[in-house]
């Protein structure tokens, strides 16, 4: 019988010896987390109704998900999360709010999937557990990072005359514009 090759007082077979030992150093590499500041859109109807969004996650000092969303549109800053989830690359979070139009409270989940590289987090809004949209979150920064806001539009004084407004409004002359008057009375 011929014996196997076994190096020293390890009994590993010398081949196994040298390809462990030839072998560049393998390090594992830490799954990305959704931990972070993320910046994205609500596609209710692409191109047409997009609603931006800023989701912040963290784990608090209790090791737990929490976290808080902005939604400029519907004035809501730092508005808390409900039900942070976070499992490998699933995450899943709830918006609930009161709204005055519907007079109840509107309970809407996001389940979303943390991309391979942690640089986006795409799922799903289900809005008041009903309507389906997409959605697509973008890191921008570490959870604690300072939020982006938009510059506020610029004020525009108008003469007592109001021809700046006549201009602006008879610049689209011809082409279908919503128009919308406004009165104090």
């Amino acid at each position: 019988m011929e014996r196997a090759l076994t190096s020293g007082r390890t009994g590993l077979p010398a081949a196994l010896l040298l390809l462990l030992l030839a072998a560049p150093s393998i390090q594992a590499e830490e799954a990305p987390s959704a931990e972070g500041l993320w910046q994205g859109v609500i596609f209710y109807k692409r191109a047409e109704l997009e609603v931006d969004m800023t989701v912040e996650l963290a784990r608090t000092a209790k090791g737990e998900w929490a976290g808080t969303i902005d939604i400029p549109s519907q004035k809501l800053e730092y508005h808390p999360l409900e039900s942070v989830q976070v499992n490998g690359r699933d995450a899943s979070f709830v918006l609930s709010r009161f709204s005055q139009h519907a007079k109840a409270t509107i309970v809407s989940p996001f389940q979303g999937k943390l991309s391979e590289d942690g640089k986006t987090i795409q799922g799903e809004f289900i809005e008041g557990g009903k309507n389906r949209m997409p959605f697509l979150l973008e890191r921008k920064g570490p959870a604690g990072s300072e939020r982006a806001r938009p510059p506020a539009p610029p004020v525009q004084a108008l003469s007592a005359s109001g021809e700046e407004l006549k201009a602006a409004f008879n610049r689209d002359a011809g082409k279908t514009r919503l128009v919308l008057l406004l009165s104090p009375t």
